[in-house]
C-alpha cells in the first residue's frame, strides 16, 4: 500500500518497525490518532450537496409561501370585516336618526298635552270633572 511504503523507509532509517507513526509512540492515542469505523468521514459528492441545499431551499420556500399566504388571507379577512362593519355603522346611524326624530315628536306631543288649559278641557270632556263650588274647598291650617 502507498501509506505503508512511505513509513517503511523511515522505519529502516531509524531502526523502527515498519508501522504507522502512532504505533511508534509508547502510549496510545486512542481516538485522537485515527477515526473509529463508526465515525468514518463520509464523502459527499457535489450532487448530494446540491440535493441537500435544494431540500433546505425547498423547505424555506414552503415556509415562506405559507407565511405570505397567511398574511394575504388575514388582509382579505380584515378588508371584509371593514366592509361589514361599515354597513353595520351605516344602519346604526339611520336608526339613530329615526329615533331622534321620534323623540322630538314625542317631546312636542308631551308639551302640548301637559298645558294646563288642555288638561282642563280634557277633564271636562272625558271624565266630566267641573271646577269645585266655593263651599267644596276646605282649607286646612
Amino acid at each position: 500500500m502507498i501509506g505503508e511504503a512511505r513509513f517503511v523507509g523511515v522505519g529502516k532509517a531509524y531502526g523502527l518497525p515498519a508501522r504507522a507513526p502512532e504505533a511508534w509512540l509508547p502510549f496510545s492515542l486512542g481516538r485522537l490518532g485515527r477515526r473509529s469505523r463508526r465515525h468514518k468521514r463520509r464523502t459527499t459528492s457535489g450532487a448530494e450537496i446540491g440535493r441537500a441545499a435544494r431540500g433546505r431551499s425547498a423547505r424555506f420556500n414552503a415556509v415562506a409561501g405559507l407565511v405570505v399566504l397567511a398574511i394575504g388571507l388575514f388582509h382579505v379577512w380584515t378588508r371584509l370585516e371593514v366592509g361589514r362593519l361599515g354597513y353595520a355603522l351605516s344602519d346604526a346611524r339611520v336608526l339613530t336618526e329615526r329615533l331622534d326624530e321620534e323623540l322630538h315628536e314625542l317631546t312636542i306631543e308631551f308639551a302640548t298635552e301637559t298645558v294646563p288649559a288642555r288638561l282642563e278641557q280634557a277633564a271636562l270632556e272625558r271624565v266630566g270633572l267641573r271646577p269645585p263650588a266655593p263651599g267644596q274647598v276646605v282649607i286646612l291650617r
